[in-house]
């Protein structure tokens, strides 16, 4: 079984992964970027995992971060 098997979008796969990968926070353009989806769809499966607990998002000047959450179930 593989990841697009579990989850319903590629764009919820690539950010999860991109956010998996990175330490440290990173833009919503920059996830946008990396995972090579729309601004649109990052943004909306940014809150959708942000609603599950899933990402953390914290404010720094006038700029949103998102970060995986490890101590969320399922990252082990």
């Amino acid at each position: 079984m593989d990841l697009k098997d579990l989850f319903s979008s590629r764009a919820r796969v690539a950010v999860l992964e991109i956010l998996y990968h990175h330490t440290h926070p990173l833009p919503l353009r920059h996830v946008s970027y990396l995972s090579g989806a729309e601004l649109r769809s990052t943004q909306l499966v940014l809150a959708e995992l942000h609603k599950e607990r899933l990402v953390s998002r914290k404010r720094k000047r006038n700029r949103v971060l998102y970060e995986a959450r490890r101590d969320a179930p399922g990252w082990e």
